[in-house]
């Protein structure tokens, strides 16, 4: 992998990260949920837990122009912010990659909400 070998580097946002523990709470229990955020941290991903007013000026504006959550418009103001590219298959950003208001690269066709 890439990022293992230093090649590239990955970040998720805390709020991302609430995102897949609680789907995987609702999906599959508490001990799942405890053990994603496990393996999670255990790869080579950079938490970031900034939210400032730059962050939360650029998130409000992208929430107030498209239909998607609070927390894909932070991790959009934070890619915005980094110069950093999204990597998903989550529909809701369809709207940005296809504005170019963010770098957002689909790694499968994306999956509408």
């Amino acid at each position: 992998m890439e990022a293992r070998a230093d090649k590239i580097k990955l970040s998720m946002h805390l709020l991302n990260l609430t995102e897949v523990y609680y789907g995987e709470y609702r999906k599959s229990g508490e001990i799942a949920a405890h053990a994603v955020i496990r393996d999670i941290s255990e790869l080579p991903i950079t938490l970031i837990e900034d939210l400032n007013m730059e962050i939360l000026k650029v998130a409000g504006r992208f929430k107030a122009r498209n239909k998607m959550s609070l927390a894909d418009a932070v991790v959009s103001a934070v890619a915005t912010l980094s110069n950093a590219t999204i990597i998903t298959a989550d529909g809701e950003f369809m709207p940005l990659s296809t504005s170019g208001e963010v770098s957002i690269q689909f790694f499968r066709d994306p999956i509408k909400k």
